[in-house]
């Protein structure tokens, strides 16, 4: 469970536009575009036009800008609203009038929305600013309140019916899993290297002129930290107060860095050693060219049309109108078979260390996540789950099943055994045994290397797709 910030955007666009991947991700292209004239007035104010431009030129040819704007994904909402925050403070620094408090509280409850705790990185970034900046310059007590009183308003109601209506849920998705559980307790982590290596190797790898121009500001930076400028001082406290988070926030994502590139953007435009910002800008406008031709490396800039690897083959399987289920083993669509008008579609694991269930273990407690033998034997464990979904507030097993774990191939090889009337869809390595054990079943081989096992047909049951129809890119 996740704030519904980016659902709610994307529905509104798809009600307002039709239904397209254009409009799905209108949101957040939206989002992108305005932070990126949040940072041009930002510098602007602070420097100069053409040092504005070049704050401009480095955030769009990000390669974690770049690639998060044209995807309907949560983060670049979450860096839009932050960025927005710190705007305020940087043009109203004491908070002055109702209208700012009103407006840094607003943003604040819009980055909650779009990415729960990791919106109030402004709020938390107020206490170094304060403690730094003169008392004359200070945001004032009542104004603070104020912020955070409307923040309440805006941002309470949705949590506040989440925990009353469903309360289990709400604790264990968005409390227990997301936060403690990511947040303190990761069950597994991708990256063996430490925060600070993990994140600075990233910035470096994706973006090394982005680097080389901050630490090259970095002179002019202290000297006017030194100086006690407010926008110095505040995009101070903005760069501490992110990268503790990615310190804190035990789990390692490289898109968490997305709230470090906004700020770092800011400081090489604002402190840059050149009086001209004209060769800089003409300089970035090369790099933007170098990176757009070289799409594939960290640093480049993709843009064209990226689908999932197996997209194509299960589009055509979709278009086969079958009525069984289909199976997906170690899925490498990125789920993206649940899109599809398929009759029921389910994702099978080979996870030895029941890594999942770790991560949610209350999903395996529902039956969500079931066992291949409790997947074989609904008789006895669908009452069992029944149950235990409907002390949730959910009267069906509709769920049950939606997530198999596997312990081995073999216990997969047995579960296509057991299930003669169920279709798979298969990674490579299961082909000889598809072939020597299944030879009733028909292998479909698809071009991303995977291939179908499908079931002999069911005499008499027809599958009535639904009406709406996906574009065909979808």
């Amino acid at each position: 469970m996740k704030p519904p910030l980016l659902h709610w955007l994307a529905g509104l666009s798809l009600r307002v536009a039709g239904v397209s991947l254009w409009t799905l991700r209108l949101p957040v292209l939206v989002a992108a575009a305005y932070a990126v004239c949040i940072l041009f007035a930002w510098v602007q104010r602070s420097r100069s036009a053409g040092a504005a431009w070049v704050a401009v030129l480095l955030l769009v040819s990000d390669p974690l800008w770049h690639v998060l704007s044209r995807i309907c994904y949560t983060d670049i909402l979450a860096a839009a609203a932050i960025a927005t925050a710190f705007a305020v403070i940087q043009r109203e620094p004491r908070l002055g009038s109702g209208t700012a408090a009103i407006a840094f509280g607003a943003a604040l409850a819009a980055g909650v929305m779009a990415k729960s705790v990791a919106g109030l990185l402004p709020l938390l970034a107020l206490g170094p600013y304060w403690l730094l900046s003169s008392p004359e310059l200070r945001p004032s007590m009542t104004r603070v309140a104020q912020a955070v009183a409307t923040m309440v308003v805006l941002a309470a109601p949705w949590h506040v019916y989440q925990l009353a209506v469903h309360r289990q849920w709400f604790w264990m998705d968005y409390v227990r899993v997301q936060l403690l559980g990511f947040g303190v307790h990761p069950a597994e982590q991708h990256a063996a290297a430490g925060p600070v290596y993990f994140y600075a190797r990233g910035l470096w790898l994706t973006d090394p002129v982005l680097c080389v121009l901050a630490v090259a500001a970095l002179p002019g930076f202290v000297a006017a930290v030194r100086a006690r400028r407010p926008d110095a001082l505040l995009l101070l406290s903005w760069i501490a107060v992110a990268a503790c988070s990615l310190v804190a926030f035990r789990y390692r994502n490289l898109p968490y860095l997305l709230c470090l590139v906004a700020p770092l953007c800011v400081l090489a435009a604002s402190f840059m050693p050149l009086r001209r910002a004209g060769p800089v800008i003409v300089l970035l406008a090369g790099i933007f060219i170098i990176r757009a031709a070289f799409p594939s490396r960290p640093w480049g800039l993709p843009f064209g049309a990226a689908q999932q690897p197996s997209a194509e083959a299960l589009r055509e399987y979709s278009d086969r109108n079958r009525a069984n289920e289909l199976i997906v083993v170690d899925p490498d669509d990125d789920f993206y078979s649940a899109t599809l008008p398929l009759a029921r579609v389910r994702y099978c694991f080979v996870d030895p260390g029941h890594l999942a269930e770790r991560e949610a273990p209350h999903y395996a407690w529902l039956g969500i996540i079931v066992t291949p033998e409790q997947f074989a034997d609904p008789a006895r464990w669908n009452p069992v789950f029944r149950s235990r979904l409907r002390e949730w507030g959910l009267d069906s097993i509709e769920p049950v099943g939606t997530a198999i774990l596997a312990d081995s191939d073999p216990a997969v090889v047995a579960m296509i055994r057991d299930h003669p009337d169920s279709d798979f869809f298969l990674p490579a390595r299961f082909q000889h045994s598809a072939q020597a054990r299944f030879q009733a079943r028909q292998i479909v081989p698809a071009e991303s290397g995977r291939f179908f096992l499908l079931a002999q047909g069911r005499p008499g049951v027809i599958y009535h797709r639904p009406a709406w129809v996906l574009p065909r890119n979808w």
